[in-house]
């Protein structure tokens, strides 16, 4: 195994690196609180871990200025449906792929912009939807 603060491959059953880093204090600091670990991913894969939780928080941006359009546009209303429809659909397809811990927050943020545009967008349609069938 790799010691986590100098790097250097270690036994698995070294209790302590050279360095100092203490593996089952580290073990136990870890039950504690709950640390998750980034996901295992090949070398080349790496800088996805951070670019899909910024593709999220981008698309579920897109998506809410997408629903503003809609809401308030009076022209192209079936296009801004369509494009709010897509990106949420891409905002939820990569939220589905691996992350970065410290990257988790910004996922989840694209994510719930992306809740809030559909549920406004499906709002507003059935509002439309009714408004045409009963008046």
């Amino acid at each position: 195994m790799k010691c986590k603060r100098c790097g250097k491959e270690v036994s698995d059953e070294t209790k302590v690196c050279e360095c100092g880093f203490d593996f089952e204090e580290d073990e136990k600091y870890a039950a504690l609180f709950n640390q998750k670990a980034d996901p295992e991913v090949s070398e080349k894969d790496k800088n996805l871990l951070i670019d899909f939780p910024i593709l999220t928080f981008l698309f579920g941006l897109a998506s809410l200025l997408l629903m503003i359009l809609f809401l308030f546009h009076p022209g192209f209303v079936v296009l801004y449906f369509v494009l709010v429809v897509v990106f949420i659909i891409m905002t939820m397809w990569f939220a589905k792929k691996p992350t970065k811990v410290k990257l988790e927050p910004t996922r989840n943020v694209g994510l719930w912009m992306a809740y809030l545009a559909m549920a406004v967008v499906l709002f507003k349609t059935v509002y439309l939807l009714i408004g045409l069938i009963f008046f």
